[in-house]
């Protein structure tokens, strides 16, 4: 055997060069196996030359499948026999002619057709020209004439072509194989369990290649082992990932180990590790909704955010996946926490509750919104910050929270730091109320108040215009509605239109209750200048 790195010549046993210590290439084991097979094969060692036959067949060299076949006793191995014929037959030639025959007298004539060709193909001449015989007796003289063109020094066959003359010829089509996908399947997993991983992974790549998904599953974990093939990280990517997209959502689950692991690239890859997480989690994975969930939490390969976690760790327990709802359980418990102590030191460390707060809220923990915003809005332990206060209080209302309704409700109604809305205002104080809110139900009739005090004003400024313009009437029913809102200006300048009679009939019963009326909500209209 001779080292491939310091050219050292030995014999004997090893993979090792005795020299420098180098592993010795497989196509050089492959060679001295071979050869090693061949003498004792002429000792007539017959068992141990199989053994070094099957060695060099595993690593590669050419004919020493044949030579296992030589060797092995077809009567006492008949399945072992078959396999290694099966495996010799797909480079030489002597064997696929062997194995055609083989499948004759089993009774498989397609089979035995299809293999012919294969023998046909590798230039196994004989099969050549029992394949021109066969296409002459069915009258495809093109096809016979085509393999006899490629058959040398055989008398017959020149006779034959001679018979034939030049005329034109075609390779006819290579007979339709059955789905042997399986079958491929099983020769590799019967050739793994005789030692041979080499033979093994190339029945495992032809079935993987026919998109057979547990030969995808063996080819990808020898080609990240490096058994029977080089170790080979984009192939195993690939495997995997088709495996994954065909429903075998765990290949997901094992690449991300793989990226987080750093075992395909040499270094981490935490954000591969996580699109592949959550491929799985989106699939319906539980193990791959809970993994996910831990990336988001920690922020490792996607942005931190505790919250969208909890919902994949409550997702996988409706999954069945007891982890799960430990974790969000922990999550939830570990939210509260934090947010009572917030609570407790608000007062005496107003920083260090607002980042407890902001920790808390980051869970979606609408109590914790709520305080968030309170302290964001005041400017309690950090910067003051409307904007932000208003998207925490927003936040925990979508959460159920009723004291960020109340606040909101609040807020709109006062126009602070958004625009005054009566509806939203109205709504928000409404629903704070049934959530227990006490104070929300004075709010809300101080609220009504405003929107009657501002509509009675805006009726009687109204009413001046239109009085201004001589449409006197009009403008009595105007001030009349805004009496009615309790607009004390409007009250004393009505009774005045009743006492003399201008656009409404005179009435000085009327107007005297209208003048005390308004001088009972505080407005004296003769003091202030407005005379009857």
């Amino acid at each position: 055997m001779k080292c491939q790195e310091c050219g050292y010549e030995w014999n004997g046993e090893g993979e090792k060069c005795p020299a420098c210590g180098a592993k010795a290439s497989g196509a050089g084991l492959g060679e001295e196996n071979y050869r090693r097979g061949v003498a004792a094969e002429r000792e007539g060692k017959k068992r141990t030359a199989a053994r070094f036959y099957a060695v060099a067949a595993d690593l590669g060299t050419p004919l020493a499948a044949w030579g296992v076949c030589r060797c092995l006793n077809r009567q006492e191995n008949p399945d072992l026999y078959e396999f290694w014929l099966m495996t010799a037959a797909r480079r030489d030639p002597i064997a696929a002619d062997a194995y055609t025959a083989y499948l004759k007298r089993a009774g498989d004539d397609l089979g035995a057709h299809r293999m012919r060709h294969r023998a046909a193909e590798l230039g196994r001449e004989g099969a050549r020209l029992r394949l021109a015989l066969y296409y002459w007796r069915r009258k495809n003289r093109p096809a016979a004439r085509y393999y006899l063109n490629r058959i040398h020094g055989n008398p017959f066959a020149s006779l034959l072509t001679l018979f034939l003359g030049r005329k034109p010829e075609y390779a006819p089509p290579m007979p339709e194989a059955p789905d042997d996908t399986v079958e491929m399947y099983t020769i590799g997993a019967y050739a793994e369990q005789l030692g041979l991983p080499h033979i093994a992974f190339s029945y495992y790549e032809t079935a993987a290649d026919a998109s057979y998904l547990p030969a995808m599953e063996r080819a990808a974990d020898m080609c990240m082992r490096g058994q029977g093939v080089a170790q080979d990280p984009e192939r195993v990517t690939t495997y995997l990932t088709k495996l994954g997209a065909a429903g075998n959502t765990d290949a997901y689950l094992r690449l991300a180990d793989y990226y987080e692991a750093g075992v395909l690239d040499g270094t981490p890859n935490p954000a591969a590790a996580a699109e592949l997480y959550r491929r799985a989690a989106e699939a319906g994975n539980a193990r791959g909704m809970i993994l996910f969930g831990d990336c988001l939490a920690d922020g490792s390969g996607v942005d931190k955010n505790p919250e969208e976690a909890l919902g994949w760790y409550d997702r996988s327990a409706k999954a069945g996946a007891a982890e799960g709802q430990t974790r969000a359980d922990k999550l939830r418990t570990e939210a509260e926490a934090d947010f009572r102590t917030a609570s407790e030191t608000l007062s005496e460390d107003p920083t260090g509750a607002v980042e407890l707060f902001r920790r808390a809220a980051a869970t979606g923990h609408p109590e914790a919104l709520a305080a968030l915003g309170d302290c964001l809005l005041m400017g309690r332990g950090c910067k003051k910050q409307n904007k932000e206060a208003l998207d925490a209080y927003l936040a925990a209302a979508e959460r159920g929270s009723a004291r960020a309704l109340y606040r909101l409700g609040c807020l709109y109604a006062m126009n602070y730091g958004v625009r005054y809305d009566y509806r939203l205002a109205k709504s928000c104080l409404s629903a704070a109320a049934r959530g227990g809110i006490a104070e929300a139900e004075g709010k809300l009739n101080k609220l009504e108040a405003g929107r009657r005090k501002r509509l009675a004003r805006k009726l009687y400024a109204a009413s001046c215009t239109v009085y201004f313009r001589g449409e006197h009437a009009e403008a009595a029913k105007l001030r009349y509605a805004a009496a009615k809102l309790g607009n004390p200006k409007a009250i004393y300048l009505l009774g005045c239109m009743y006492d003399c009679g201008d656009g409404v009939p005179q009435d000085a019963a009327r107007a005297a209750t209208l003048y005390a009326r308004a001088l009972l909500l505080g407005f004296d209209g003769k003091a202030n200048g407005f005379l009857g």
